[in-house]
């Protein structure tokens, strides 16, 4: 695997220890070959843009409130989820406007009967991935399954669908589609604790986020119709912390390519990519803003940015955004 590639692709490609860069790569390679004409591609964009353009109010809140999340049985909900790359060969390009990369999946949600005692169960159906760079196009299949976030943090349990038997599997053996959308759709936050604008606390680095995360709740906002409470989590990391971090999510990585019986090799990676951060005193800045249903408890909107700074060579700069939209049922 190209050095250079894995270096500028797949920073911010792989979350929850999932590695989704080798299509991503791939994308990006093609995209390196030649310089055709872009309209389709900035035609696709802008459409991608104005559907995740959705009006956003700042409202008055309650003045004490508790999460939880518990939808209605019943309830259905479409999803996007959303990642775009932005590097050297967009720089100094920034969202909304387009980038080296992006993937985008559409889903349908809905709330169902609980499938282990009374946990929420959620069926997430993925029709398909788009993969889309300058000169390259593919679609990758989606999938359905159950999901069932676990009462104490964010992660989740998925559970195959097949005649009303739920299997429950892990996390490599998840579609990656339906493994990111799901991800986007939850935020740890204190579970049905009095809570108010202000209270602060902390996302652990075993979350899928892979770092620590000091988060705060700074207000209330209207969102496709829905009341929610907005959640911001900001962390910069200094050249040691992000050799930390390279460290602890190729190890993630590692035990799922293992279990998935890739032969990717997560210690190279790790030690190339370490290597690179020393050389360029390399800083990294993690910025999360999340909207959460203040009836439901389900993430509405999430926005994810990962920002990685190479103060050497600053052209080297690059942008991973994950932006998670659930639209009108």
């Amino acid at each position: 695997m190209d050095k250079k590639v894995t270096r500028r692709v797949a920073i911010g490609t792989i979350i929850g220890g999932v590695a989704t860069a080798p299509f991503v790569i791939y994308a990006w390679k093609a995209s390196r070959t030649v310089k055709p004409p872009r309209g389709k591609f900035e035609k696709e964009w802008a459409s991608i843009v104005k559907m995740l353009d959705v009006p956003i109010k700042e409202i008055d809140g309650p003045s004490t409130f508790t999460l939880d999340y518990h939808p209605k049985i019943g309830d259905k909900f479409r999803v996007i989820s959303l990642y775009a790359g932005y590097d050297e060969n967009s720089y100094p390009a920034e969202y909304p406007e387009l980038p080296e990369h992006y993937y985008i999946s559409n889903g349908q949600l809905t709330q169902i009967s609980p499938i282990i005692n009374d946990r929420p169960a959620l069926l997430i159906s993925v029709e398909k991935q788009t993969v889309r760079a300058r000169n390259y196009h593919d679609e990758h299949p989606g999938g359905e399954y159950v999901i069932i976030p676990r009462k104490d943090n964010d992660e989740l349990e998925f559970f195959e669908v097949g005649q009303g038997v739920y299997k429950k599997i892990s996390r490599a053996k998840v579609n990656i589609p339906c493994i990111l959308l799901a991800m986007g759709l939850t935020f740890q936050y204190p579970k049905g604790k009095p809570l108010e604008r202000g209270m602060k606390w902390t996302i652990p680095e075993t979350s899928h986020y892979n770092v620590e995360l000091p988060c705060e709740i700074v207000g209330f906002a209207q969102v496709v119709g829905r009341e929610t409470v907005k959640i911001k989590a900001e962390r910069h990391l200094n050249n040691q912390e992000v050799q930390h971090f390279i460290t602890y999510q190729m190890q993630q990585v590692k035990k799922i390519e293992k279990e998935r019986g890739s032969n990717y090799d997560a210690d190279a990676a790790m030690k190339r990519e370490v290597k690179e951060a020393i050389e360029e005193e390399e800083t990294r800045a993690w910025k999360v803003t999340c909207y959460v249903d203040l009836e439901s408890g389900i993430t509405v909107r999430q926005e994810f940015n990962i920002m990685t700074h190479s103060p050497k060579v600053p052209k080297k700069d690059t942008t991973s955004l994950f932006i998670t939209q659930v639209l009108e049922g």
